[in-house]
């Protein structure tokens, strides 16, 4: 009788209450899941966020330190004779990505074949005295543009002479691994720049000589302030950055008209 007793009271779990311990267990280890896979994605999105700001805040910094140098000659000069800076020619200047030929002077807003349009490109040159002897050399040109296919690329004498223009040649180098990043909008601004007629009273019109032509043989000095924006993506993401600075060039174009 006692042994009957001891084996009625040794009851295991009913069905019912089975089901609901591993549906507990089910729904427990899911929400374990479901947190783990939402961090671990959170944290991936998180380190490629990361790396394509770093590679795009890199690029544009590196962009603004070196447009800033454009004009510059080691020694003293007279700014007028100063060869990194030539109007036209060796001074900071635009063009549309691979185009062959010379921009409208970007300076000259008040002549008539200038258009706003002429302020804004996705390609700069522009030349400094990289070894401070006030010779230009040929590993003097420098410049940078974005590509049709996203190539952002710098310009650095590779042995093939450089043109007063973005055409393609050796000269191109990529920036940014395009097999990562993809540059979606690279954009150099003049607009805010300056032009001073030294000729002309500061309380007249004509000090601006970007509103005034000046005439011939006034002495007028650019003072060139660049504003880049540079965008970007990851390839086959869809993870983007937009950057944008802005920059005063240390060395104003001084010419004769």
């Amino acid at each position: 009788m006692l042994k009957k007793q001891r084996m009625r009271s040794q009851k295991g779990f009913t069905l019912v209450e089975l089901i609901i311990s591993v549906a507990l267990g089910i729904a427990a280890v899911s929400a374990i899941m479901f947190f783990y896979i939402s961090t671990l994605s959170s944290s991936y999105t998180t380190l490629k966020s990361s790396k394509l700001n770093q590679e795009l805040s890199t690029a544009i910094a590196i962009v603004v330190q070196d447009i800033k140098r454009a004009g510059f000659v080691g020694g003293t000069i007279d700014p007028k004779l100063n060869p990194f800076n030539e109007f036209g020619e060796t001074s900071l200047r635009l063009f549309d990505s691979n185009a062959s030929t010379k921009p409208v002077a970007l300076a000259d807003i008040n002549s008539a074949s200038f258009t706003t349009a002429n302020w804004f490109s996705d390609c700069v040159l522009f030349s400094y005295d990289l070894d401070k002897d006030q010779i230009l050399d040929a590993d003097e040109y420098f410049g940078y543009r974005m590509t049709s296919d996203g190539d952002f690329q710098i310009h650095l004498y590779n042995g093939v002479p450089p043109v007063n223009s973005c055409a393609n040649n050796a000269n191109w180098q990529s920036l940014i691994d395009k097999d990562e990043i993809i540059v979606t909008n690279f954009v150099v601004s003049l607009e805010d720049s300056n032009c001073i007629n030294v000729e002309a009273s500061k309380s007249s019109a004509a000090y601006n000589c970007y509103i005034i032509e000046p005439s011939i043989g006034d002495t007028t000095v650019e003072e060139l302030v660049v504003e880049i924006t540079l965008d970007g993506k990851l390839v086959g993401d869809d993870v983007s950055l937009s950057l944008n600075q802005r920059a005063k060039i240390r060395n104003p174009i001084v010419r004769i008209r």
